[in-house]
């Protein structure tokens, strides 16, 4: 997962930027905010392990293991 997958779903979830300096930022989430935060983080995981899942089975099937 990279830095902008992140603020995206943190900006999905609803999050306000705010600026603390140049440098420190935080992203501001209401309580439900952090739920839907939370819940793409897993989102984006499942979908993540199962690519990868659905890569690793096709090269096996190329490969002739695993039959």
């Amino acid at each position: 997962m990279t830095r902008d997958d992140i603020i995206r779903m943190a900006r999905q979830a609803g999050a306000e930027r705010s600026c603390i300096n140049d440098e420190v930022w935080m992203l501001a989430l209401a309580e439900t905010g952090f739920e839907r935060f939370a819940a793409l983080v897993v989102e984006h995981y499942k979908d993540e392990c199962e690519r990868e899942l659905t890569e690793a089975i096709k090269e096996m099937q190329e490969r002739g293991l695993g039959q």
